[in-house]
């Protein structure tokens, strides 16, 4: 798969304010250079989407107490 940075994408990313989004797009797009495509979806010739999941731990912590 060829893929090329345009000046659009470079300034978009480049503009982002969170550096992990911008970390994890950086690493989606590695990984389609090197033949990963990963869950995507072709729109059209040429043009597809690509799927980021970002999951999030949730810590719940719970506390029984026994009352006499």
């Amino acid at each position: 798969m060829h893929v090329r940075m345009t000046t659009i994408y470079r300034d978009w990313i480049n503009r982002l304010r969170d550096p992990m989004a911008r970390a994890r797009i950086q690493v989606r797009v590695d990984r389609l250079v090197h033949g990963n495509p990963g869950v995507h979806r072709v729109l059209r010739e040429g043009v597809s989407e690509l799927k980021i999941t970002v999951a999030r731990a949730i810590a719940c912590t719970t506390r029984n107490e026994t009352t006499n």
